[in-house]
C-alpha cells in the first residue's frame, strides 16, 4: 500500500469536499485513479456539513459542571460532550471517556483544535452517507471509480465508519470497517494506492 498525503485548504462550513479535493490534487501534482481509496478526515466532513456548535450557545447543566470540575474541562464543553455521547463512562484530566455509535472514544469525537473560533466540530451525522456522496461526486468530476473512507485520528478500540463494500470497487475485498492491519494509522485526507499489498 502506498500513501499519498494531500495538503488542502482549511475547510469552511458549506464547502464541497470534492471541490477541495480536486484543487488539492492539482496543487500537489497528483492524479486520482480508479481503485484508489480516498481517506477524508471526519473533521473536514463535519465542518463542510455544518456540524459545528458554538460553545457560547451551550447552557451547562449540573452534571456538566460536576464533570468539568472533576476533569479540568470548561462546563460548556462538558455539556456538548454529554449531548453528543450515547454514554459517558469516565474521564481523565482534559477528556471524558464516552461511547458514541458503539465506539469507545474521547469526548464523543468532538474536536476543539480544528474548529472555528469559539466552536467545536462534531462527527458527521451519517458518515456512510457522507462517504457515498463524496465518492459519487468524485466519479462525476473525474470519471474515476474510487472508494472513500471517513477517518479519524483519535485512537480507540473500534474504527470509524466506512462506506460498505457495495460502494467500493468489487475487486477490492474491503470489509465494512477499516481493517485492523491498516487501521488508518497516520492517514489524513489521503489517497491510498496499491491496496492489494495490504495484508487485509
Amino acid at each position: 500500500m502506498i500513501v499519498y498525503p494531500i495538503r488542502s485548504n482549511l475547510a469552511k462550513p458549506g464547502d464541497a469536499i470534492p471541490e477541495l479535493f480536486s484543487k488539492a490534487l492539482a496543487r500537489n501534482g497528483i492524479r486520482v485513479e480508479s481503485k484508489d481509496i480516498v481517506a477524508v478526515s471526519s473533521k473536514i466532513v463535519g465542518i463542510s456539513e455544518n456540524r459545528t456548535r458554538s460553545l457560547d450557545s451551550v447552557k451547562p447543566g449540573s452534571r456538566a459542571r460536576t464533570l468539568a470540575r472533576k476533569h479540568s474541562l470548561t462546563p460548556p464543553f462538558a455539556q456538548a460532550v454529554i449531548d453528543e455521547a450515547d454514554r459517558v463512562i469516565g474521564g481523565v484530566k482534559g477528556a471524558l471517556l464516552t461511547v458514541k455509535n458503539g465506539d469507545a472514544v474521547a469526548n464523543a469525537g468532538i474536536d476543539r483544535k480544528n474548529a472555528p473560533e469559539g466552536a467545536v466540530v462534531i462527527w458527521p451525522r451519517n458518515a456512510d452517507l457522507s462517504a457515498v456522496k463524496i465518492r459519487q461526486s468524485i466519479r462525476r468530476r473525474s470519471g474515476k471509480n474510487v472508494g472513500v473512507v471517513i477517518v479519524d485520528s483519535q485512537r480507540r478500540p473500534r474504527p470509524f465508519r466506512q462506506t460498505n463494500r457495495d460502494h467500493v470497487p468489487s475487486d477490492r475485498r474491503w470489509s465494512s470497517s477499516i481493517c485492523s492491519a491498516c487501521d488508518g494509522r497516520g492517514v489524513g485526507p489521503d489517497s491510498l494506492r496499491d491496496c492489494s499489498r495490504c495484508p487485509c
